[in-house]
């Protein structure tokens, strides 16, 4: 058997076949097409706007992982098609194939591609380049937001004009050039370069053109847009159910989760940037009906904000302010309970309660945060007093993914003052401030 070699990016209207078993037969299929252009398109699977390559060649489900070839030599991969539409699939180019490989075989697991952590806008409008001091000869994206926990943030700031990336021209509708009469959009150049790799910038900041060295990461998503291999993590106390906001979670209310699922909780996912290292957007889920949670029942899908006055980092933070640690700073296991990458699966039996699934974690960071070793689910029965239904919490503690505890998108959630309640009331009771001004507060267990 003779390995195919790999090649470069087809040039467009060149010829490229498809191999592989779609549906509708049990032979190998092999479908032709033609380049109809490159461009940066998302991936679906990997939630990443990377450099596809267009063809008109029937891509059906089963073709996804096989080859494309022209001639002998292997010029993508076949991964998606464009729903509705007719002979419009997507071919994973080589070089972004090799730099998966590449980092594959570096750190012995996949990190993610680069990116500069920024969010921008195209400089088409010629007033919008007058009014921010731009000459006739410069042209870039204006910067509207910085990931705070990204390097750009150390350098680049708000409102800069980001005018060249490693010595490339960056146009005003954000292309830069590809090949002779083909361009492309200027992320491709980061998310093909290697993690930790330097890059050199030039912007325009108050009329003044600044150059900086950048160093690349992955970037650290504060909604995980999928968590292939991770079992969900979740807290329960006294029947609330906690969970980390991840677009998985959303996927549950449909195909069409965007519309069904609820509005406020899409838009954290979809544009909410993460402030802290291993923040997550923690959930009050639903409420298992139990005496102890009387009126709090009709409570779901709303952000946890502050346990007593302390913003919650993520789900191992919540578990140690609702259990009463005396040190409100996360511990060094919530803190870096979201970056682990990949948690050991440690499920823990989840019968009786509903809509629930069973999770996982690193085995360390559960131990960290005080995980009990002998965990039970009985939240959800009845308990003869505050203490009883208390003592039935159960934890499970994060796995790989980020938060917003301390960004609140909510309107009028300053904390509440200690004023309104009794003397010494933290050691008494668990008080809970939700996103739209929502209390909870239960008793503390003995």
């Amino acid at each position: 058997m003779k390995p195919l070699q790999l090649g470069d990016v087809p040039q467009l209207q060149e010829q490229v076949l498809v191999v592989g078993y779609p549906t509708g037969g049990d032979n190998t299929s092999i479908t032709s097409g033609v380049v109809s252009r490159v461009e940066v398109t998302q991936y679906v699977h990997a939630a990443s706007h990377l450099m596809a390559i267009q063809i008109d060649a029937a891509i059906n489900p089963g073709n996804s992982g096989g080859p494309a070839l022209r001639g002998d030599v292997v010029v993508g991969v076949a991964f998606q098609n464009l729903p509705h539409a007719d002979n419009i699939g997507y071919i994973i180019p080589l070089p972004v194939v090799r730099r998966f490989l590449s980092e594959v075989m570096k750190y012995g697991y996949y990190r993610g591609f680069c990116s500069l952590g920024i969010v921008f806008q195209t400089m088409d409008n010629p007033h919008l380049r007058k009014a921010l001091g731009m000459t006739g000869h410069q042209s870039g994206v204006l910067i509207n937001r910085i990931q705070p926990t990204t390097s750009t943030a150390k350098v680049l700031q708000k409102g800069d004009v980001l005018l060249e990336f490693d010595g490339v021209p960056i146009a005003n509708d954000g292309t830069v050039h590809f090949r002779a009469r083909e361009r492309i959009f200027f992320t491709s150049l980061n998310t093909l370069k290697p993690t930790g790799s330097t890059v050199h910038v030039k912007v325009l900041r108050g009329g003044r053109e600044l150059e900086y060295d950048l160093q690349l990461e992955p970037l650290q998503t504060l909604v995980p847009v999928h968590k292939y291999d991770q079992l969900p993590s979740y807290f329960i106390y006294a029947g609330l159910v906690f969970v980390p906001l991840s677009q998985p979670y959303l996927h549950e209310y449909g195909d069409d989760w965007m519309s069904n699922s609820p509005r406020r909780l899409v838009d954290k996912a979809l544009n909410s940037l993460m402030q802290k290292p291993g923040q997550q957007i923690i959930v009050l889920s639903q409420v298992l009906v139990d005496d102890i949670n009387t009126g709090y029942q009709q409570f779901q899908n709303l952000q946890v904000l502050r346990v007593n006055g302390v913003e919650v980092l993520n789900l191992a933070h919540l578990k140690q302010l609702i259990m009463g640690t005396s040190n409100h700073r996360p511990s060094a296991a919530a803190a870096a309970a979201a970056a682990a990458v990949e948690p050991a699966p440690a499920v823990e039996d989840a019968s009786g309660l509903a809509n629930i699934t069973a999770s996982s974690s690193s085995n360390d960071a559960a131990a960290d945060v005080g995980l009990p070793a002998d965990s039970s689910n009985g939240a959800s029965s009845s308990a003869n007093s505050p203490a009883a239904a208390v003592a039935t919490a159960t934890m499970l503690d994060t796995s790989n993914s980020s938060s917003e505890g301390a960004n609140s998108s909510s309107k009028g959630s300053s904390t509440l003052p200690d004023s309104m309640f009794i003397n010494d009331w933290d050691n008494q009771y668990i008080r809970l401030e939700l996103e739209d001004d929502r209390l909870i507060i239960m008793e503390r267990g003995a």
